[in-house]
């Protein structure tokens, strides 16, 4: 494994991240619009590129085990690690992996925070609707950590007897 292959996988990588990225701001246009229905594809498909990166992930890494062993580093070396011992070219171009890298994992990190912001408020607005109204919400675990649908609150009837 060479500094040229590597180089692909983080491209590869870093294709994966950044749709991560859209997927996440079109999950983002979804909650903020309010369109709830398409909530459950959105998240799928947020799912699927997750996926997407671990594997991507799980590549890099094995290339940067074999590459790190043959230069004689650490079994883990970071991309900054191999920058420092890498020649020229590759000292720059793994620096700039690393740069565009840390700008997609703020980008998707600012995109997630966002998501969990109008999330929250929307919980808050069904709860305090639901405590206008005098209803419970019925989800979440009891002290013991039974799932509501263990509760016992459900009854099953038989329409034919």
């Amino acid at each position: 494994m060479g500094f040229d292959e590597l180089s692909t996988l983080l491209w590869q990588e870093r294709g994966v991240l950044e749709l991560l990225g859209f997927k996440l701001a079109e999950e983002h246009l979804i909650l903020a619009a309010g369109h709830h229905a398409w909530l459950p594809r959105a998240t799928a498909e947020v799912e699927q590129v997750v996926d997407l990166l671990a594997a991507a992930d799980a590549k890099r890494e094995a290339a940067v085990a074999e590459l790190a062993a043959e230069l004689g580093l650490g079994a883990t070396p970071t991309l900054a690690d191999l920058a420092e011992v890498a020649p020229e070219p590759w000292t720059e171009l793994l620096a700039g992996h690393r740069e565009a890298m840390l700008a997609h994992f703020a980008h998707i990190e600012q995109v997630s925070a966002a998501n969990r912001e109008i999330l929250a408020r929307r919980m808050a607005v069904t709860a305090d609707a639901l405590a206008y109204l005098g209803a419970q919400p019925g989800v979440g675990y009891q002290r013991d950590g039974t799932p509501p649908s263990a509760r016992g609150d459900a009854r099953l009837v038989n329409a034919t007897a």
